[in-house]
């Protein structure tokens, strides 16, 4: 998608939560600190040192409150503004540079009065300062920007799982047959439960082992992960045995130790599936229970 068009795409709605608004105020406020007190910007430098009477520290507060002040009005204002009408993402960005320039305009001005003799312009004063509000608040504008956007993939993500258990749940299974649904809820692949022999782990995806019609050992790539699989369908059968497998009970030949462990032979195929230590009182306990 070209970025013209993302810039034209409405501004996400957790961008003006209020709960998320206060964290990030939070957040920009306490790295912004941080930053100024260990890399102190070539421009802050300077700034400090044409203000004769006025030490690093007490700068500092001047700025961390006026910044304070001034990104929490902004916010406010944006609030209201987004809870009236629907704003792009072009123009969240856009209103996020102008909390920059309005900052750095405001800091300028009450810099200019506090040293009012020095002989520097108003606007070469204004570029300096500018410099030193984006490059300090960028950082934990980007940042925390990056973490509500994974909070809120992971939030979708649980609730696209919320939603594939509960149409799992709430689907009728015809006879023998069972149906895997992917991450988005989605029927993918269905067969009958008695055909399935083991599931495998594939990164983001799973590897399901079946019998054919003509009993041959055939496989099925699930865009779904184990965890889900394991959830969803355990009453079917399907039984975590390791971190990267999952098999059909009811197609176990036999449990057998070796020296490393419990194996699993499966009545179709000649591959043993590993039964790691976390797992093993689970499936020995399935074969030993009369």
């Amino acid at each position: 998608m070209p970025l013209i068009d993302k810039l034209r795409q409405t501004a996400p709605d957790f961008l003006s939560r209020k709960r998320d608004i206060i964290y990030f105020i939070t957040f920009v406020l306490v790295v912004a600190v941080f930053f100024i007190a260990v890399y102190q910007p070539i421009g802050f430098k300077y700034v400090v040192s044409i203000l004769p009477k006025w030490s690093a520290t007490g700068y500092t507060a001047v700025v961390v409150g006026m910044g304070f002040i001034t990104l929490v009005i902004s916010r406010i204002v944006l609030y209201r503004l987004m809870r009236k009408q629907i704003i792009s993402l072009g123009g969240y960005l856009l209103w996020i540079l102008g909390e920059f320039f309005v900052f750095s305009f405001i800091l300028t001005l009450v810099t200019n009065a506090i040293n009012a003799g020095s002989d520097i312009s108003f606007s070469r004063l204004w570029g300096r300062i500018f410099f030193d509000v984006f490059s300090i608040l960028s950082i934990p504008y980007l940042f925390y920007a990056l973490i509500l956007v994974l909070g809120e993939r992971n939030r979708q993500i649980e609730r696209l799982n919320l939603m594939v258990q509960q149409q799992v749940e709430e689907t009728p299974q015809v006879g023998d047959n069972i149906n895997f649904y992917d991450k988005g809820g989605r029927l993918a692949f269905s067969t009958r439960r008695s055909q399935v022999l083991y599931v495998e782990s594939m990164d983001n995806y799973t590897n399901i082992h079946y019998l054919s019609d003509d009993n041959k050992v055939e496989s099925f790539i699930l865009h779904n992960s184990m965890k889900q699989v394991e959830q969803l369908y355990e009453k079917w059968g399907l039984m975590r045995c390791h971190r990267g497998y999952i098999v059909n009970i009811d197609n176990v030949k036999l449990l057998r130790r070796e020296k490393d462990g419990f194996v699993l032979e499966m009545a179709y195929g000649d591959k043993p599936i590993p039964v790691s230590k976390s797992y093993t009182d689970r499936i020995v306990q399935k074969f030993t229970v009369a």
